[in-house]
């Protein structure tokens, strides 16, 4: 049997993840600053760009061999 991860699992992955980082950020910005407003500006700016790079990273260690081994079914 060989499992593999499809495109929709990376993408709720990154999205789940993405969600759980941006509610830390906006907690820590509006603990330091007291600001409801410069924490959702900052929390929907690190939502929006990290959620772009770290889909492209998954993406690209997809395709990387390093590290892959195969095994046979049995």
């Amino acid at each position: 049997m060989k499992v593999i991860s499809t495109g929709k699992r990376q993408f709720l992955k990154a999205i789940t993840w993405r969600i759980v980082s941006v509610i830390l950020t906006f907690v820590i910005v509006y603990w330091l600053t007291g600001g409801i407003d410069a924490a959702m500006q900052i929390g929907v700016a690190d939502f929006a760009i990290k959620f772009v790079v770290y889909y492209g990273h998954e993406k690209l260690w997809k395709k990387t061999e390093w590290g892959k081994k195969i095994v046979p079914c049995k």
